[in-house]
């Protein structure tokens, strides 16, 4: 196994409405289905209710809500689906684990994963 460090920016309004707002956005879980990507995400803040932060995930445009839980006082849990995420879109089409994959209100995405790599 591989473990791959990146960066990505341009990643679209859900991430950008969320990481604009002080908060954390962590990408637990890629899924994809036919049509549409869906990821398990966490979003938190020290200083925003999280239920706040859910909201502004629905005024964007590029993404569908699931359903979220709170899990604690500073932190929602939940799913979104997407058809436009590039990294999501990436994740689910490798042959690869998401380790994690944060964004801290730079708009853009850090992560690490581990590639299968085959013997040549």
């Amino acid at each position: 196994m591989l473990e791959v460090k990146f960066e990505v920016e341009g990643l679209g309004d859900w991430v950008d409405n969320i990481t604009s707002e002080d908060a954390r956005l962590s990408i637990v879980e890629v899924k994809a289905n036919r049509k549409s990507v869906s990821d398990l995400i966490e979003v938190s803040s020290e200083k925003i209710n999280p239920e706040e932060l859910v909201r502004h995930l629905r005024e964007a445009k590029d993404v569908r809500v699931n359903e979220f839980e709170r899990v604690n006082r500073n932190t929602m849990i939940g799913t979104i689906s997407s058809q436009s995420c590039p990294v999501c879109s990436v994740f689910s089409g490798l042959d690869c684990f998401l380790i994690s994959a944060w964004s801290n209100g730079e708009k853009r995405c850090n992560g690490v994963c581990l590639l299968e790599m085959e013997n040549s």
